[in-house]
């Protein structure tokens, strides 16, 4: 079904929408929310129904709403099927960018009980920094880099991250058609005839708990999931996040275990690298192209 086809004038559309999602909120608080890192149990509330447009409006409405993250989390790697998974913990700054060609300021460190820095990531929202420090090496590049750090011990691609952390809003436009699946609304994205990304949209919360994209030729260039929905200051938000990469099998779970959502009073410097002396630093220049 084709957003223009919905047949709904767009006063309306806003005005249930609205309602449909204020009647979310207030059954996760019904249901053990607030502002906490506990994740809401939906299993007593009803599916609702929603149609192509008021999906578009609630899933963009809600993406303009979370601006950024401040997070404690666990974090966990593997470069490639078969491969041993790689663990660690994490701390996470992340202010979502202001446009299409602005990406998202990040600070992410992992660490573990005994290294005390295993990786940094950082983006000042048009390049990268990943520190390894274990072996003395700096990736850099553009923020949208498709070129993988092969020799790294991990690698995460701050595009990605954002994608992950951020549900991206879309132009209604774009939207071509809206199926459904067992508890889910599917929409379909497409641009120029060409297949951008696909939602998986449930229908209590109206949570985007999977999103896949698709580079031009239309193979599947990533895939992310996300679950255990919390509920902060009113907003919802997945505490398990994995990002999955198609091509090489390559796949990172995060797990949360605190949250503040829209932090205030990040300096810019936080989001800002030099390497340290004696590191190696390694340009990975190839764009995306997206």
């Amino acid at each position: 079904m084709s957003i223009r086809n919905c047949n709904i004038v767009p006063g309306r559309v806003l005005a249930r929408t609205r309602r449909l999602f204020v009647l979310t909120t207030l059954l996760a608080a019904g249901c053990g929310g607030g502002p906490s890192v506990e994740p809401v149990d939906i299993t007593m509330m009803p599916e609702l129904e929603a149609t192509a447009a008021e999906l578009v409006e609630g899933i963009d409405s809600r993406a303009d709403s979370v601006r950024g993250i401040k997070a404690d989390l666990d974090m966990f790697f593997l470069r490639a099927q078969g491969e041993k998974v790689k663990g660690c913990q994490g701390k996470l700054v992340a202010l979502r960018g202001r446009g299409d060609a602005d990406g998202s300021r990040i600070y992410l460190k992992g660490y573990k009980k005994l290294v005390p820095t295993f990786f940094t990531l950082k983006s000042d929202g048009t390049g990268f920094w990943l520190h390894i420090p274990s072996e003395k090496v700096v990736y850099s590049g553009p923020y949208d880099r498709a070129e993988g750090a092969d020799t790294a011990e991990v690698d995460l691609e701050a595009a990605d991250l954002s994608r992950a952390l951020f549900v991206e809003p879309f132009d209604p436009a774009d939207v071509a058609g809206l199926s459904e699946e067992s508890g889910v609304y599917i929409l379909t994205l497409t641009r120029g005839g060409s297949l951008l990304r696909r939602l998986w949209i449930e229908k209590k919360m109206f949570a985007v708990v999977m999103e896949k994209y698709y580079n031009p030729s239309g193979g599947e260039d990533l895939e992310l999931r996300r679950s255990k929905h919390t509920l902060v200051g009113g907003l919802h938000y997945p505490l398990e996040i994995t990002i999955f990469k198609p091509d090489s099998g390559r796949e990172i779970s995060i797990r949360i275990r605190d949250l503040k959502l829209n932090p205030s009073g990040i300096p810019p410097e936080a989001f800002q690298f030099e390497a340290p002396l004696g590191t190696k630093v390694i340009r990975l220049d190839q764009e995306t192209g997206q």
